[in-house]
């Protein structure tokens, strides 16, 4: 086209009132490119309320809607010239309008802006996941703020401890224990990082309580379990046998299923509804709730076997674990092959207990990611761990464990006025052997220039259910306040913890695996995206 052509071409545009991708000012119309608007603003209040009327988590195959706001008055045609490339990690940002009537915009959206995302491969830290350290607290002791704070420095955002109760085989639990344990609480949550507790009479070969000792002191805890359980990521369930690991019961605990069932209902009642424990053995969970895994229908739901998971105390330490899989030889498939499908869906947690070549074989990294395993011990055992630093598996199991999310492209109705419905989807990948376990908050942020700010909650985007594999589509639409402000704002994404004292902490946010969007004040990751609020 000449560019007399090109002139008359948009100069009838401007004339009928198609403006959203043409300069009609100084008589020389040019087009525009979408604008990728970056910045952070103030750490805002994290209240994830609004409205969510449509969409959520699509399963691989589903499909976005569609931008709307059209309708009857398209005339056909669409304009994808509006775009390019975009800078700080989006590799491509697209537009799509149609070129309708001039009531196009009103109600909805108009066209959708289509942005593409490049993976972020460096490492860091994201919560409930990861490699965690240890402690051990006696009575009278605490977790240090120093050993937060390394952990942290490390990209460590896990601690686990025992809480070591020999004194208390016969008596109640002291006020001095109980403050140490949420002292420890308090400490960690101080630090930004999320506790594994687990409660031993010993640690190693002695002995531990009877049955209506622990009951009662599980009954102890409850308050404070109850009211920290924002900074407890998973309970390893401890108590019988040696180390708490559910073996060598000296009161039999272990070879009594009406004692084990009854202490797994205690915890699981003294904790908050959506933490979970893990037991030492697969075959214990197996024994108390049948051998069917986990289904996605029966996740995050109200029964029991939906907050039990696992922790393996001797990962590849021999070819059943030293115990962890029982049986013979042949049954050990069997049981990874629940745990597989079953680790879907509730915490994998563990350690390495001694020095052995599948410390550095392929079948370390197979089965870490095969049971989905979404933490394990960086401190032991120590010649396991440097045999993966001096083999170079290291790094890939330090980015691997647990859930890495990152977006592939995301589609958002570039304007919509006051009062209308905004649509959109995200495309997202789980490149993580894990998954999130505990609740998330999704939360929509448009945010203008000057920082104020529209927050928008996603309740039914669960992140939980974006599991390893496939793509998952999001598409979501949510409703514009009918008071909303006029004017350009760019479009950013929470995944927040929905406890009131983490929400607005960047610590306890997921960050995603994208170049360029994650913003450390806030722990919000921006869209790159661009929406017009306007009548």
């Amino acid at each position: 086209m000449t560019p007399l052509l090109r002139w008359l071409h948009a100069s009838l545009l401007c004339a009928f009132g198609f403006v959203v991708l043409t300069n009609c000012e100084g008589g020389h119309p040019e087009r525009t490119s979408v604008r990728v608007v970056g910045g952070g603003g103030a750490d805002p209040a994290r209240n994830s309320g609004g409205s969510f009327s449509a969409g959520g988590n699509g399963q691989t195959g589903g499909h976005a809607p569609s931008a709307g706001g059209l309708g009857n008055n398209s005339l056909g045609g669409s304009d994808s010239g509006a775009g390019g490339t975009s800078t700080g990690g989006a590799s491509e940002v697209s537009g799509s309008v149609a070129l309708g009537g001039n009531n196009a915009a009103v109600g909805g959206g108009t066209g959708q802006t289509t942005v593409k995302y490049e993976i972020d491969d460096s490492q860091f830290a994201n919560p409930e996941r990861g490699f965690f350290t240890q402690d051990s607290i006696f009575p009278g002791g605490s977790i240090q703020a120093s050993k937060v704070s390394e952990a942290r420095s490390q990209n460590i955002s896990l601690i686990r401890s025992y809480f070591r109760i020999d004194n208390f085989r016969d008596a109640p639990l002291s006020q001095e224990m109980l403050y140490s344990f949420e002292n420890s609480l308090n400490v960690v949550r101080a630090g930004g990082a999320k506790l594994i507790p687990r409660f031993s009479y010993n640690f190693g070969e002695a002995p531990d309580a009877p049955l209506s000792r622990i009951l009662e002191h599980i009954a102890q805890l409850k308050p404070i379990l109850r009211a920290n359980g924002d900074v407890i990521a998973f309970f390893e369930a401890g108590f019988l046998g040696f180390w708490g690991e559910w073996h060598d019961s000296t009161n039999s605990l272990t070879d009594n299923v009406s004692a084990k069932r009854q202490v797994v209902e205690a915890l699981l009642d003294a904790l908050p509804a959506d933490r979970s424990i893990v037991l030492r053995y697969n075959y214990h969970k197996r024994e108390l709730f049948g051998d069917t895994a986990l289904s996605e229908a029966d996740a995050f739901g109200p029964s029991l076997s939906a907050r039990v998971g696992e922790h393996n105390d001797c990962f590849g330490a021999s070819e059943d674990n030293w115990g962890t899989y029982n049986g013979s030889p042949s049954s050990y498939e069997v049981q990874k092959a629940y745990l597989s499908l079953d680790n879907r869906f509730v915490p994998q947690g563990g350690e390495t207990c001694n020095l052995d070549f599948r410390c550095q074989s392929p079948e370390v990294l197979i089965d870490l990611e095969r049971m989905h395993w979404d933490t394990i011990n960086i401190d032991y055992h120590p010649d396991c761990v440097n045999q993966w630093r001096s083999s170079g598996a290291f790094g890939q199991i330090e980015k691997s464990l647990g859930y890495r999310l990152r977006l592939t492209e995301s589609g958002l109705a570039s304007r919509v006025a006051p009062g209308g419905t905004l649509t959109g989807s995200l495309s997202v990948v789980n490149d993580g052997w894990g998954k999130v376990y505990n609740p998330r908050d999704a939360v929509l942020i448009l945010r203008t220039e000057g920082g104020s700010e529209i927050r928008i909650g996603l309740p039914m985007v669960d992140a939980r259910r974006w599991l390893k594999g496939a793509t998952i589509q999001v598409p979501f639409s949510v409703n514009i306040p009918a008071d909303a402000a006029t004017g350009s704002y760019s479009v950013w994404l929470g995944l927040l913890d929905p406890a009131s004292a983490l929400a607005a902490r960047p610590e306890y946010a997921i960050r995603l695996a994208n170049m360029g969007v994650w913003d450390p004040v806030t722990g919000l990751n921006n869209l790159k995206q661009t929406v017009q609020i306007a009548h």
